[in-house]
């Protein structure tokens, strides 16, 4: 029996709804393709439950931050953090993502961004030295809060040394298919 790889999906009230739903059903879809489960999709954010997303649509989070344990991070495969706002800069002073995302630096094989997800990233030090593209709109905001990453501003997705991260919401979509 094939173990389905986990893909943990943060999130968080008033993030982008397709930065979260448009990678997940491309993984989704690879599942339908195969005929089983490939990869078991969570998501994760600050509440267990329903959570709004910047177009007032609400999603379930399968758990919450704190259940985000070393232990379960152990069993991903996969962590990605999405942006979008107006929760993306909440959400990163609040500091929860990027410290799943620093204890996942070592521990998960594949950790991601979508779009302004990059951000966790970048504050995690999970990109520093490496290759890195955010939405078109945060690249120079990207370069000024994090000087030690190369940022990238004219690429859907770049994937340097395991860490992957996406210029947008359809290329968060690219960035799944292309995992």
């Amino acid at each position: 029996m094939v173990v389905p790889r986990t893909i943990l999906m943060l999130a968080f009230p008033g993030s982008q709804l397709l930065d979260i739903t448009g990678p997940l059903q491309m993984f989704a879809g690879a599942n339908d393709e195969l005929g089983r489960e490939a990869y078991r999709l969570e998501i994760a954010a600050p509440d267990a439950g329903a959570f709004a997303t910047s177009s007032s649509l609400r999603l379930v989070a399968d758990l919450s931050f704190e259940q985000v344990t070393n232990r379960r991070l152990a069993r991903t495969h996969t962590l990605l953090a999405v942006g979008g706002e107006p929760g993306m800069r909440a959400e990163l002073a609040r500091g929860a993502v990027t410290k799943i995302v620093g204890r996942a630096i070592g521990r998960v094989p594949r950790i991601g961004s979508i779009c302004s997800g990059t951000f966790f990233l970048a504050a995690a030090g999970a990109l520093d030295g490496r290759r890195a593209t955010t939405h078109w709109s945060e690249v120079d905001a990207l370069r000024r809060f994090r000087p030690a990453v190369a940022v990238e501003d004219d690429a859907i997705h770049v994937e340097d040394g395991g860490v992957w991260t996406s210029a947008g919401v359809t290329a968060g979509m690219d960035l799944a298919l292309a995992m």
